[in-house]
């Protein structure tokens, strides 16, 4: 058997069985990609100006619980919520204001005179 007649028996019990070599599809398209490289790329417009609000009412207020100490547990008994949408919401608060941690979250509550005692 040649090496080409042997290769295509292989690459032919390949197709078979189901295993033939395939280019791996993108879990995105290309030009989402790309729309997404350009976006992520593109120099910012500035800051935000002194005293505007990025968090929803909802999330102000949970921000504000946070700045108290409170836990998961403790907020969500507060606002009659699950411990679950309370987390997403810490998420969240953490992602608008680019903090890491609550910590971060009750220092820009305390900062930004949105804290209450």
């Amino acid at each position: 058997m040649h090496k080409q007649e042997a290769e295509r028996h292989r690459t032919e019990w390949h197709r078979r069985a189901g295993t033939a070599r395939r280019r791996p599809r993108p879990l995105i398209s290309p030009a989402v990609t790309v729309r997404l490289l350009r976006h992520i790329s593109a120099p910012t417009t500035g800051k935000r100006p002194i005293g505007a609000n990025p968090l929803t009412s909802r999330e102000t207020e949970l921000a504000r619980l946070v700045a108290r100490g409170c836990s998961n547990a403790d907020i969500s008994a507060e606002l009659f919520v699950s411990v679950g949408t309370v987390k997403t919401h810490v998420a969240n608060i953490q992602a608008k204001l680019g903090v890491a941690n609550r910590v971060g979250i009750a220092a820009w509550t305390w900062e930004t005179g949105r804290a209450t005692p």
